[in-house]
Order: structure tokens, then C-alpha cells, then sequence
């Protein structure tokens, strides 16, 4: 395994992340740039974390502290493998509305980080397979939802 550049530039840190059976569904790689005035390179990031995670090896979700590379990696193809943690106020933002429905049309499962303080674009809620609420933040309950409101979005 070749050393990358892009190791140098971030540091990482690593959990799994765990289903309702307790069985490890994915890991959640965090991504934190050392330098955050220092522009990171997303193709490298991504092929970086292909080395240790290739097409087929397993899902691995993608919390990006930097919003320039996250906005660069959304933009980029990332393989279907990897999901990527799209935080709230980006995904509200319509400018990144195109970048988000590309990622969801390519395969690449979408998770939106936290409660939007306002409504997501129409175009985009399908694109979203769960939501990562902290439990602070949570308001729903087991009880199903309100009349005629469909709940699509599973929360973590």
C-alpha cells in the first residue's frame, strides 16, 4: 500500500456504526482537516480512503468537518460504497441541490446531518436514506407519524 499526501493534510477518526441487531453496519470516518486555511484535494481524499475501503469491501460513511471539501466531494464520484454526510444547512442550500440528486442517481446512499431549520428542497428529501440526529435534538417517537404524512427518511 502506497503512502498518500492527503494523510498528512487531515486527521481522522473512526467508529462503527451500529444496527438495531448490533450488528456493525458501516464505519463513520471522520475527516478533519489539520489545517483548515490549507485546500484539500477531494480525488485524493477519496482514493485514499479506496485503498483501505474498496467498491465492495463494505460501506463507509463519510463526516467531512470541512464544508470546501465536502462541497468538492459531493461534486466528485465517490464509489457507490461510500455514504456521505450531508449537514443540514447544505442540504437546505438550493446551490447544491444538483450535486445531491447526482450523488443519490450514481447510488451513493445520502445522510443528512442534522435538523434542517427549514424545509428541504422538494427535489431533494428522496435523496436522503437517514437522518444523524443527536439525541438532544430528537423529537420523534415510535408512534407513527401524523395523518397523512409519510415518514421516508429513517433516523440514526
Amino acid at each position: 500500500m502506497q503512502t498518500q499526501p492527503i494523510l498528512a493534510q487531515v486527521v481522522l477518526g473512526y467508529s462503527p456504526m451500529i444496527d438495531r441487531e448490533r450488528a456493525i453496519s458501516a464505519t463513520r470516518l471522520t475527516v478533519f482537516p489539520a489545517r483548515p486555511d490549507m485546500p484539500l484535494d477531494a480525488a485524493a481524499l477519496l482514493d485514499a480512503v479506496a485503498q483501505v475501503w474498496p467498491e465492495g469491501a463494505g460501506k463507509v460513511s463519510l463526516n467531512v468537518v470541512s464544508e470546501t471539501l465536502l462541497h468538492d466531494l459531493m461534486l466528485a464520484k465517490p464509489s457507490a460504497n461510500l455514504m456521505l454526510e450531508v449537514p443540514a444547512f447544505m442540504a437546505v442550500d438550493i446551490a447544491h441541490s444538483e450535486a445531491i440528486t447526482a450523488l443519490y442517481s450514481r447510488g451513493n446512499t445520502l445522510l443528512l446531518k442534522g435538523r434542517p431549520r427549514s424545509e428541504l428542497p422538494r427535489e431533494v428529501l428522496p435523496c436522503f436514506k437517514h437522518s444523524i440526529i443527536d439525541l438532544d435534538d430528537e423529537r420523534r417517537s415510535d408512534a407513527p407519524p401524523p395523518p397523512g404524512i409519510t415518514r421516508q427518511i429513517t433516523h440514526i
